[in-house]
């Protein structure tokens, strides 16, 4: 059994490594789906939490899109679902992702942490940790994938999106 932190390094997903580590839950590996368009702050939560996590013997993994955000958002042909309505077949960019729109960076992330586990834990049980507070419940999901069960911490000890942002600001201010 692998246990492994999905982590954006927004707030949530922070606190949820930092209270696995206080709590001395097991971890094994943190995943960080880079988009190539992270905000500054995220790339600074990054670089503290793998020092956090080398000092813990806890295996970081940095993973990315084959292409850049930018090709994917504004240049790739895209198929249109419905091409007899429209005046052309296809049309360039997923738009921005999220919102009411289409999750195609969510999809993203979900097939390459997929191929991750598949790469070096072939044959392997996975707990994935995921960081969603209990405010946020409507965006938990049942388990859809072979061989990997979610977890979700933050609800499991019922902290809210308010919480998480005050443990992480001091945190923050340590350093």
């Amino acid at each position: 059994m692998k246990y492994i932190a999905s982590c954006s390094l927004g707030k949530d997903s922070l606190t949820m490594v930092l209270r696995i580590l206080e709590e001395n839950l097991p971890l094994d590996e943190v995943i960080f789906f880079d988009t190539g368009m992270e905000f500054d702050s995220i790339y600074h939560n990054r670089d503290k939490m793998k020092r956090l996590l080398a000092e813990n013997k806890i295996l970081f993994s940095e993973l990315s899109s084959k292409n850049h955000f930018l090709f994917d958002m504004f240049v790739r042909p895209i198929n249109y679902r419905d091409p007899q309505s429209k005046p052309y077949p296809i049309h360039y960019g997923y738009d921005w992702c999220g919102g009411r729109g289409i999750r195609w960076g969510t999809s993203g992330k979900l097939s390459a942490i997929m191929n991750h586990y598949k790469k070096y834990y072939p044959n392997e049980e996975i707990t994935e940790y995921v960081g969603i507070a209990t405010d946020e419940l409507g965006r938990t999901r049942e388990n859809n994938r072979i061989g990997v069960s979610k977890a979700y911490p933050l609800v499991d000890w019922g902290m809210t999106e308010r919480l998480s942002y005050i443990l992480l600001r001091s945190w923050m201010e340590l350093g």
